[in-house]
């Protein structure tokens, strides 16, 4: 499960994406479907940059925050912690995340296949991924 958010200052928005893809290559690209009417749709058309973010077991609560399931009194981005990046906010404590820039917005089925070059990419420690599978999340 991966968290997406673009924007820029006093304009956020976010997606949690579960239909996702990593595309090897020189650059590297990274490849959701998004809900076409989300504000990140707009967002990430806007700036031209967002953050992708994977997410853990931990972040469950914020998943269903941004995915729009559960409450979110004030806003989703009040749940957790954010860092400012050239590309957007991101999680703080998401050890894996990439920075991308925006290369197309294409109308798929009831989705926007979003395709989006990786400029940066930080790896980190990913033992415990937040996995949605049949409409719940495992372990």
């Amino acid at each position: 499960m991966s968290l997406w958010t673009s924007g820029s200052a006093g304009s956020w928005a976010g997606l949690t994406v579960s239909s996702l893809m990593m595309a090897n290559g020189s650059p590297g690209a990274v490849l959701g479907l998004l809900d076409p009417d989300s504000d990140l749709r707009d967002e990430l058309e806007e700036t031209g940059v967002g953050v992708v973010s994977l997410l853990h077991w931990r972040h469950r609560d914020l998943a269903e925050a941004f995915g729009g399931t559960a409450p979110a009194p004030g806003g989703a981005f009040r749940s957790g912690t954010w860092v400012e990046t050239e590309f957007g906010r991101r999680l703080a404590d998401a050890p894996t995340w990439a920075g991308v820039r925006l290369t197309s917005l294409t109308e798929i089925g009831w989705s926007v296949l979003a395709t989006c070059e990786i400029v940066s990419l930080e790896v980190g420690d990913d033992s415990d991924p937040l996995v949605h599978r049949h409409g719940r999340y495992e372990r």
